[in-house]
Formats: structure tokens, C-alpha cells, sequence
């Protein structure tokens, strides 16, 4: 069995992070404040935009390869057990320069803004 150790991985130049294509890895994430849309910390976004109460699109640093992504995240309220993100229900949320989603809690409800929010997207770097 082979054993792989090490401190730092980057690219072949050695200035920076693998760039991460096909892999099975995050594309995109961001924790955010969803009634300020102020980004805490984030990693290949660009920018999220407040597009109705509850809705938000979030804005990729790079572009994915298609429009097959998937994404997922979660909410902290303390009134609401298990809160989240959904899909936004109408028109094409996935593309490959943004996604659309919205913020609703345990009951189904949309339109429920957080002030901590979490949202990971999955998908193929163009």
C-alpha cells in the first residue's frame, strides 16, 4: 500500500492551488448573510445579488462546463430546525456562469431570509 504525505499541493509552477477540473471536488461555496447578501468567506465566487426576498443569485469566478450542476446548503435559525436552500422554482437556475436559489425553512416555506447561510455547489469547471 502506498502512502502519499504532504504540506502544501500546487500547481506545476509552484505559485499556486491546483486547478481543479473533472474532479469530484466543491466548485463553488460561499457562507454568506442572507438578509445583507454580505459574503463571510467564499471560493470561486464572484458576487451574490439579492433578486426578491428569499431569492439570491450567486455569481461564479470562473465558469462551469455546462449547466448540470447541483447544489446544496444549509441555514442557521434558531426557531427552525433543519432550514435550508432550495432550487429556485421557476426558469433555468442552473447556467454556467450562475445559479439562482432560494432560502426557506423546515415547513417548505420560502421566502424565510437567514443571517447565516451556506450554499456548495457541485458540477465541472469549464
Amino acid at each position: 500500500m502506498s502512502e502519499l504525505r504532504a504540506n502544501t499541493i500546487s500547481d506545476a509552477a509552484g505559485t499556486g492551488p491546483v486547478t481543479l477540473t473533472g474532479q469530484s471536488a466543491a466548485k463553488a461555496w460561499a457562507r454568506f448573510d442572507g438578509t445583507t447578501t454580505t459574503i463571510n468567506k467564499s471560493e470561486n465566487v464572484s458576487s451574490l445579488s439579492d433578486t426578491g426576498l428569499a431569492l439570491f443569485t450567486l455569481n461564479y469566478t470562473n465558469s462551469m462546463a455546462d449547466a448540470n450542476g447541483m447544489l446544496t446548503g444549509a441555514t442557521n435559525f434558531t426557531n427552525t430546525a433543519c432550514a435550508g436552500l432550495l432550487a429556485q422554482d421557476s426558469g433555468d437556475v442552473f447556467r454556467t456562469t450562475d445559479v439562482e436559489f432560494e432560502t426557506g425553512n423546515s415547513s417548505n416555506a420560502a421566502e424565510v431570509e437567514f443571517t447565516q447561510c451556506g450554499i456548495l455547489i457541485m458540477g465541472d469547471l469549464a
